[in-house]
Order: C-alpha cells, then sequence, then structure tokens
C-alpha cells in the first residue's frame, strides 16, 4: 500500500471513531518521519545486449546504477555462459547487468532478492486451487452469514427518517459512501449496498442484466476477497453498527428476561416439540443454538468488566489523566473535538483513554437498569472465569437478543462498543468539521495489488514442490544421451542378435551342405570304380542321397543367409535412424521452449496456516509475494545473424520482458525477483557484493546473505551449469540487510486488530495501531464532560 493510500485510509479511520467509535488500523510507519539517512535499494532491473554498452546503456538511460564487482567495473552476470555450439541458434554472448536505485526511506525499500528456475519447483494450478478452495469455503460461507447485517442495514435505512434506526443506517451510510467501488464505475459502496448484491441476486440473474445496471450491484464476495484489509475491516465494522431493526435495543430486550427461567422456558419448549427425548439431549439442543456465539462474547468480556467492576474509579482515573495534562477541565461545548485534539498525549495512551472514558459511560448507565436480582452493570462487571464450563449458559439470553446482523459482525465489535450499540447512541455528524472536509474519498481496494488474484500471474512454491523438482531435475541432454543409450540397447540389440543368429545358421547349413555334397562325389567315384567289379549299385545311390541332402541344406543355408541379411538391414535401418534422431534432438538442447515465467511466486508457508482442525487454510498476507524482475528483451537491438534473430524474437514471445540472469541462452531461464516487506531489513545499497570462481560460494565475512534461490538462504550460483550448455565461472551476488532500520520483525504483527474474516482478509506483515478518536456518538469529550460535571455535584 502506498503512504498517500496509507494517510488516505487513516483519515477515514479517524472519522469513523469519532462517529461510531471504531478501532482504527493504521500503519504506524505511514506518519514517520524519514530520519535515516542510509541508502537502501529501491528498485532492481536488469539490463542486457549483445554488446556491453547496450546492456549497461539501458540502465543507465532510465538512471539506474549498475553493480560492480572488485575490479570496480560493471559485473557480468552471465560472463560465458552463452553456447557456442554449431546447433545453436541463440547469441553466443548476452550480456546480463543488475541495475538498482537507492532511497534513504527504509519504508520503501527492497527486502530480499531471490531467484527462480524453469524447472526448479513452483505451480500455478496448487496457488489457484488455494484461492477458489478459500472461496469455497471460507469467503462465500462468511459472505452468507454477514448478507444478514447489510439487509438489515438496508432495513433500516428504508425506514421513517426520524427514527432511531434510519439515522443509525443513515450514518453508516455517510461513511460507507467514503469507499467507492472502482468495478462499479466508483460508485460510492453505502449507495451501492442499499441494493441487493450480486451474491443475493445469484449468477444467473446477474448476468442477464445490462453493463450499467450491473454497476449498480457491489460484488461482496470480491469485495471482502480483495478489498485492502484497513478497508474491509472498517466496512464490516460500521455495518454491524447499523444492524438490528427493532425498535428497541437489545439491552432493552435483555432486560425483560428472567435469567433464572430463561433455561427452565427452553426445557419447557423443547420437551413440548420432542416429549421422549432425554434431557442429555435437551441440554445438546440448547448448547447447539447458543453457544458458539457466547463463546465469541466471553472472549472479549474481561476487557469491558475490569472497568465495568470499578468504573466510578476509572472515571476518577480519566479525569486526573487528563488535569496532569490540561490542569483544566474548561472544555468548550461547541467544540468539543477542539479538547482532543488539543490534549497532549500519545496515540496509543488517548485511544486507551476513550476506550476507558466508553466503558465508564456504558457501566454507569447500566447502573440504572436491572437484569434478574442484580443491576445490570453488575452482571457484565464480573470476571470471565464466572462463566466457564457449563456457566456459560448464563451468557446464553444475550445470544438471544441479539439480531441476526449482530451475531454476524459480533467480531467485528469489542465489548464496549457492543454495549453501547444496545444504547442507540447516534452521533451529529457534522459536515463543516475539519476532518470531515480534509477526508478523502478512497478506493476499496486501495493500495491492494489484485494482479495477485488473476490467473495463470502467481505461481506457489513450496518445500515438497523444489524437492520433486530436484527428483526430476535430469537435464535436457542427459536425458537425451540417456535415451540414445536405452533406445540403442532396446533397438539393436534384438536385431543385432538375431541377425547373427540367423547368419551364424546359414554359414553351419552352408558348411553341411558342402560336407555331403563331397560325400556324394566321394560315393559316386566309388560306384564307378567298383562297377566293373561289383555289379552291385549302392555306392551310387548313396551318392543320390548325399547329393539330395546337401541341396537341402544349402537351401537352408541360403534361407538363413537372406533372412540374417534382412535382419543387418533391419539393424543398419535403426542404427542410422537412432543416430539421426540422436542428432537432430540434440539440436532441440538449444532451441528449448521456455514456459511462461511467473510474474509473482509466493511460498505457501506464507499465505497458508493450520486451523484448529488440523486444516490448511489460506490467509491474506500481500507483502509475501516476490515480484518478477523486468529486462529491457524488448528494445534488444536485433542481430544481423538471421537465426539468432529469429531466437531472440521467440524468446521474447515466450517471457516478455521478464528478466532471465541467463540471458535466455542457458537450458533453463533463471527469473529473478524482489520483495518490499514492511517492517522487514532492507537491503543496504552499498553491500552489494559479486563473488567469482570456485570459492563464490563461500560466505563474505559479516554478510548472512545474498541472491539466493527461493526456499534457500545462501547465496545460488547464478552460472549453476544445470541451467547453461557450458560451465563458466561461479557467480554469486551478497547483500547485508539493516537489521536496525526497524525495531521489530514482520512475522510479529501478526494479524493485529484482525476481523473475524481473519484467515480471509487479514495481513500480519503490517503492525497495525489505534488511532485516538470517540465512541459511538458518544464523543470522549462529552463523557469527559459528563463526568466533570458529576464530580463537582458530588463536591457541591
Amino acid at each position: 500500500m502506498t503512504r498517500g493510500m496509507k494517510r488516505k485510509i487513516a483519515s477515514l479511520l479517524v472519522l469513523t471513531m469519532i462517529i461510531c467509535g471504531t478501532l482504527v488500523n493504521v500503519p504506524k510507519e505511514a506518519f514517520a518521519a524519514d530520519k535515516n539517512k542510509k541508502e537502501y535499494i529501491k528498485e532492481v532491473r536488469v539490463g542486457q545486449g549483445l554488446t556491453e554498452e547496450e546492456a549497461q546503456n539501458t540502465l543507465t538511460e532510465k538512471g539506474y546504477k549498475i553493480m560492480k564487482g572488485d575490479d570496480g567495473e560493471p559485473a557480468n552476470l552471465n560472463d560465458g555462459s552463452g553456447s557456442k555450439s554449431a546447433l545453436s541458434d541463440s547469441p553466443s554472448e548476452v550480456y546480463v547487468y543488475l541495475g538498482y536505485k537507492t532511497t534513504t526511506d527504509p519504508n520503501d525499500a527492497i527486502t530480499d532478492l531471490a531467484v527462480m528456475n524453469m524447472k526448479g519447483g513452483y505451480s500455478f494450478s496448487d496457488y489457484e486451487k488455494l484461492i477458489e478452495n478459500n472461496l469455497e469455503t471460507k469467503i462465500k460461507p462468511f459472505i452468507k452469514e454477514f448478507i444478514a447485517t447489510i439487509q438489515e442495514y438496508r432495513e433500516n435505512y428504508n425506514k421513517p427518517e426520524k427514527t432511531i434506526n434510519h439515522k443509525k443506517a443513515n450514518m453508516a451510510r455517510v461513511l460507507l459512501n467514503f469507499f467507492i467501488d472502482d468495478d462499479t464505475g466508483d460508485k460510492p459502496l453505502g449507495d451501492l449496498l442499499l441494493k441487493k448484491t450480486k451474491y443475493e441476486l445469484g449468477d444467473e440473474a446477474y448476468d442477464e442484466l445490462s453493463d450499467s445496471d450491473k454497476k449498480k450491484h457491489a460484488d461482496i464476495v470480491t469485495i471482502i476477497m480483495q478489498g485492502s484489509v484497513s478497508s474491509v475491516y472498517l466496512i464490516e465494522k460500521i455495518l454491524v453498527r447499523a444492524a438490528d431493526c427493532s425498535d428497541d435495543t437489545w439491552i432493552q430486550r435483555l432486560e425483560k428476561i428472567d435469567p433464572d427461567e430463561f433455561e427452565e422456558e427452553f426445557e419447557e419448549e423443547y420437551f413440548k416439540d420432542n416429549p421422549n427425548d432425554t434431557k442429555g439431549k435437551m441440554y445438546k439442543a440448547f448448547d447447539k443454538k447458543y453457544q458458539d456465539t457466547a463463546k465469541k462474547i466471553l472472549d472479549k468480556w474481561d476487557d469491558f468488566a475490569e472497568i465495568a467492576s470499578d468504573y466510578e474509579a476509572f472515571s476518577d482515573e480519566i479525569l486526573n489523566e487528563i488535569e496532569d495534562e490540561d490542569n483544566s477541565l474548561n472544555i468548550d461545548e461547541d467544540d468539543p473535538e477542539k479538547f482532543i485534539k488539543d490534549l497532549d498525549k500519545e496515540e496509543k495512551d488517548l485511544y486507551d483513554l476513550k476506550e476507558k472514558a466508553v466503558t465508564v459511560s456504558v457501566s454507569d448507565k447500566m447502573e440504572e437498569r436491572e437484569y434478574g436480582d442484580q443491576t445490570m452493570r453488575e452482571f457484565f462487571a464480573q470476571s470471565s472465569e464466572a462463566f466457564k464450563g457449563n456457566n456459560i449458559r448464563k451468557l446464553y439470553p444475550i445470544v438471544k437478543v441479539l439480531s441476526k446482523g449482530q451475531i454476524a459482525g459480533l467480531d467485528y465489535l469489542s465489548m464496549e462498543e457492543l454495549m453501547d450499540s444496545g444504547f442507540n447512541n447516534i452521533a451529529k455528524l457534522d459536515t463543516n468539521s475539519e476532518a470531515y472536509k480534509e477526508l478523502e474519498k478512497t478506493s476499496i481496494y486501495g493500495g491492494v495489488n489484485r494482479e495477485i488474484y488473476k490467473k495463470n500471474t502467481v505461481a506457489l512454491t513450496n518445500e515438497a514442490l523444489r524437492k520433486r523438482a530436484v527428483q526430476d531435475g535430469l537435464t535436457m541432454d542427459d536425458a537425451l544421451y540417456s535415451t540414445f543409450m536405452t533406445t540403442a540397447i532396446i533397438t539393436l540389440a534384438i536385431p543385432a542378435l538375431t541377425s547373427g543368429i540367423l547368419l551364424g545358421m546359414a554359414k553351419y547349413f552352408n558348411s553341411e551342405a558342402k560336407d555331403f555334397t563331397r560325400m556324394a562325389k566321394e560315393y559316386y567315384d566309388n560306384a564307378v570304380a567298383y562297377s566293373e567289379i561289383f555289379p552291385n549299385q549302392t555306392y551310387m545311390s548313396w551318392s543320390d542321397q548325399a547329393s539330395e541332402e546337401a541341396e537341402k541344406l544349402a537351401s537352408k543355408a541360403g534361407n538363413y543367409k537372406i533372412a540374417g541379411i534382412v535382419f543387418s538391414v533391419i539393424t543398419l535401418a535403426i542404427a542410422i535412424y537412432d543416430i539421426a534422431s540422436f542428432f537432430s534432438n540434440l539440436t532441440e538442447v538449444y532451441k528449448i521452449d521456455f514456459t511462461p515465467v511467473p510474474k509473482y511466486i509466493v511460498s505457501e508457508d506464507d499465505i497458508t496456516r493450520v486451523n484448529s482442525k488440523g486444516e490448511k487454510e489460506f490467509y491474506r498476507n500481500e507483502e509475501a509475494y516476490y515480484r518478477v524482475v523486468e529486462c529491457n528483451r524488448s528494445t534488444m537491438k536485433e542481430s544481423d545473424d538471421s537465426d539468432e534473430k529469429a531466437y531472440l524474437s521467440k524468446k521474447y514471445e515466450e517471457i516478455g520482458d521478464y528478466a532471465d540472469l541467463n540471458g535466455t541462452v542457458g537450458k533453463e531461464w533463471l527469473a529473478l525477483y524482489y520483495l518490499k516487506r514492511t517492517n522487514s531489513t532492507p537491503i543496504l545499497a552499498d553491500s552489494l557484493l559479486v563473488k567469482t570462481g570456485d570459492n563464490a560460494g563461500e560466505l563474505p565475512d559479516d554478510y548472512k546473505t545474498g541472491i539466493h534461490m527461493f526456499g534457500d538462504v545462501g547465496a545460488y550460483n547464478l552460472q549453476n551449469d544445470k541451467l547453461l550448455h557450458r560451465s563458466p565461472d561461479k557467480v554469486c551476488v551478497y547483500f547485508k540487510q539493516d537489521e536496525k532500520a526497524f525495531a521489530k520483525s514482520a512475522t510479529d504483527d501478526n494479524e493485529a486488530g484482525a476481523s473475524k474474516t481473519g484467515s480471509l482478509v487479514s495481513s500480519s506483515t503490517n503492525v497495525l495501531y489505534g488511532t485516538v478518536g470517540f465512541a459511538s456518538g458518544a464523543v470522549i469529550t462529552y463523557v469527559i464532560l459528563f463526568l466533570a460535571r458529576r464530580k463537582k455535584e458530588e463536591k457541591a
């Protein structure tokens, strides 16, 4: 959120406190003076080019300083990483420099720099599932409940103008109208909520409306989901104070209940409808109806009870505090607000004073009302210990008399505000007052980065995804060689072995055929030699048989030889194909299609919490999102080489102007991200340190971290050879953070002032402070005047 937006929100919150006692949540640092003269990194940008001059000039022309190495010269973070292979279309060298701008304001400084590689372990879909699950399981159920509050506000506004109910709703409308809804053409929210919201209409009916008519209906789901934390919290509180459509107040309704008979009446009614049930079942039904809301009341009980138990002593304390500051109680009743403006107290002290004053005022009024056998003040002055265990049922009558709208918004009111609402005090809005005139209308979404709700914009990272990425991290060329060997073994071994066997069989049968041919000739020669002496033709018969066998074996040998030759040809063809495919695929090592670079990356641990049921749920923490650093890819001078020119054009189409520290000439992109987190330690500009060579990974003295990979702390080698085609020298960038710039860490603020939608709309990154104001129409000055008069009367 910008400083100007914080001031606008703060001014509206102050006025709201003046009118309806709303707790004001204002980041204190928004008003802090800039006393720190150290220089911090405010912006970062990457300059790249086919020449050193081009890469450097694109930064210096925009006012960026260039990070330098030990030699005092600009440090090329991509030195030697380009490919010189003939198979590559990429430039052999792309120069990459880191540029930065500085500030002396730690609130505007970058607090972290991290990198993510293309296959590093992140997911767009996991983030979108987390958002969608939050919408369905948290936002929409909450809206369904809170609609009762909006409807009561609407019903009260439509009552006659002279009624108290209309007046409190109109006051809420006036305050809500200082919020404008961007999605409806900047229409004021108070007026918008007097018509049905998109949620109430339903998607089908809403979609049938014209574009102009759609802008007459607020999208309350989107407002709660995406509106600024301070705005949404304040809107909720204002609406709750406008709830309850009865002519009497909940305090008046509570007076009519006999607390001793409340449980008996419930029991009688229950058994009238369920005559056969046990008393145990009756108590289950009793608790189911009232206990959850009673617990919410009990959680905020003691802060009010402490003062109510001895409100007279607190009234003296309030007067003494003021007399110590002012030494008089001469307050101008025509301008009571001036008294508070002139009161010399710290904001937190003045807010505490206001809380005490309102509680004293309410306690005084409750002293005059009866509840059972005691005054109402005595009942509410009891410690919360009195209502532990089954005694919590003593609070059920309070739940009974609250309206649905009040119950739905109960978490947004302090106990003193809840009590005060039971007296329907309505302040008069002075449109001529300085506070009113200075107030500017502000967007509901003021200071919110709504891009984090767009599809394919934010990627989620977590330890599991990163581990899986490491396990699956076989590089393309490694996979290529591995695949080639596997393919060669599978596709070549079988036909080659078969060919060998067949040719071997052919050789065997050919040898056998030759033996039988030789035998046939011997038999024939013998038959001729002995024919004159022995007329027996046995040898001639044997010769014929041997000749026939030789022919058969020769035929077999020929068949096996042909088959062997065929399989040899097949083996050769497969080998040629494999080799051709290998070299074809090898070219793809240098022609990788880059996946889109996430515009934002966020760690799952920073935006999820485990609830009481052990379930992981989303919560708003907008300062946890790392944003990608941009570069000048779109304005790089085109190469004279046509292949390089086409290559650079394609890379721009794939990842646009999102910076790649590998200059788009690696196996993967290596994107740089920055984080600005309020109340975190800013990076000192003069601490940037570049280390190269084998010792680059060794942490320098007095340094703790550097540009690191998501999930790690140590500085990452920006020339990691797994991401490149060559193995250049290691490059690590280190930086220091000013740990004295802030007194407390961002993790300590933890949703101060969070509403019921804590997991829905709260931010754990802003320290929220209560700013002084007034309460529920009984302005603090009026309360003090009342106490002072009573004190004077007692003395008289």
